[in-house]
């Protein structure tokens, strides 16, 4: 009897909240962390019964010994959705990942100026979270840390931090208001993913990084100022931010990359400078109210899709550097009704002009050797094409040009 009682007693001494934990003061569990602190590491089913307030001592006497509480430990109130309010002494200097993820009915917290750093997904998915103060103290906020607080509505990054991690704040759908110190120099992946009521943003010039997709479909984004000191527009970052009507690009920027743009519908104008060598796939596709864009010489290249089904684009020069137009780079530009193409191209690829209905005359410069498959297909109003006589035509290249073969308009020169 004496031994099953006694390991009932270490099994229970090991089991409340999923931690080791050395002994339990008011149903808060703490660990021993060295001979003078300890750390929480969750709550004992008798907390606080129906009032949900959960108040973290300074410091807890157990054994006759007197622990300063220096940290909350890793999932510490995971899933405590019974909590709804939460009181952070001061000797506290970390805040573990997960703490509180889930803690769906909490609707603020105050981090005391004693806190240094936030792990990973502390506050994710506190869904009923309105306001988070950050103080000045803390260095590092950890990857997800606010993930899904949807109540959130305004965050003031610390002037120590130096990484917005990928997916700080992404999913914080009512997020209106987010300033950024010049003490942060990256900007992860999703970091502001999908923050709905976010209406504008300025990237101080420390900023060198922002990663893919940080501020993706961010829907009320209308106005942005970026850094300075950034060397490309990554993948998907302002990918259906639907809001989105200008942007000035620095010249600091060498590449704009795949899908940068990609669904921004009321982007109307935007003016790339000559820093900028290449232009990813779909990077601008489905900007359907863009009127004009002015590629500069320094252009190279230009990605398949880059400009699909920009419907309200009238006219295109291609860059005198870039040596191919690729497959569907102005597919679906209903309203294109000029286009410059040089003698650097030699070859036009599948679908690049698939669909422009607006083109009526085009001129293929001598330096192009192919017409790639479909390249002018279903141009419904081009009269005339000029070819050179020695090129190699692909499959249906000028296929459903009704007015092309009603004026017999193919001219090879």
């Amino acid at each position: 009897m004496k031994k099953f009682l006694a390991i009932l007693t270490f099994i229970l001494l090991f089991s409340v909240s999923g931690r080791a934990y050395d002994f339990i003061v008011d149903g808060i569990c703490y660990e021993i962390s060295n001979g003078k602190s300890v750390i929480v590491v969750g709550k004992s089913q008798n907390l606080y019964g129906s009032g949900g307030s959960l108040t973290i001592p300074q410091a807890v006497a157990y054994q006759n010994v007197t622990y300063s509480v220096s940290a909350i430990g890793n999932n510490a109130f995971n899933g405590c959705n019974d909590i709804n309010s939460v009181s952070i002494p001061n000797s506290v200097y970390s805040i573990g990942s997960n703490a509180f993820q889930n803690c769906t009915n909490l609707p603020s917290v105050t981090i005391p100026n004693s806190v240094k750093t936030i792990g990973a997904g502390a506050f994710a998915g506190c869904i009923n979270l309105s306001s988070a103060l950050l103080p000045n103290s803390i260095t590092e906020i950890g990857r997800d840390a606010f993930l899904a607080c949807s109540s959130l509505k305004s965050a003031t990054i610390p002037n120590q931090v130096k990484v917005i991690n990928d997916g700080t704040f992404a999913r914080c759908g009512s997020l209106n208001s987010v300033k950024i110190p010049n003490s942060v120099t990256y900007i992860g992946y999703n970091a502001f993913l999908e923050c709905h009521s976010l209406g504008t943003v300025s990237i101080p010039n420390s900023v060198t990084t922002i990663m893919d997709a940080a501020f993706r479909q961010c829907t009320s984004l209308s106005s942005v100022t970026l850094s300075s000191s950034l060397t490309s527009i990554k993948d998907c970052l302002f990918f259906e931010c639907s809001n989105l009507k200008s942007i000035t690009i620095p010249n600091s920027v060498k590449h704009i990359e795949a899908s940068a743009f990609q669904n921004c519908t009321n982007l109307s104008s935007i003016t790339i400078p000559y820093s900028v060598k290449t232009i990813g796939a779909g990077a601008f596709a489905g900007c359907i109210n863009m009127i004009s864009a002015l590629l500069p010489n320094s252009i190279t290249e230009i990605g398949r899709d880059a400009f699909l089904a920009c419907s309200s684009l009238k006219s295109a020069t291609i860059p005198n550097q870039v040596k191919v137009i690729n497959d569907g780079t102005f597919a679906r530009c209903g309203s294109l009704n000029t286009i410059n193409i040089p003698n650097s191209v030699t070859h036009i690829g599948c679908n690049a002009f698939l669909e422009c209905h607006s083109l009526v005359y085009v001129t293929i410069p001598r330096s192009v050797r192919k017409l790639d498959d479909s390249a002018f297909a279903r141009c419904s109003n081009l009269t005339t094409i000029k070819v050179p006589r020695r090129i190699e035509w692909g499959n249906n290249v000028l296929s459903e040009c009704n007015k092309l073969k009603v004026n017999g308009g193919v001219v090879l020169y």
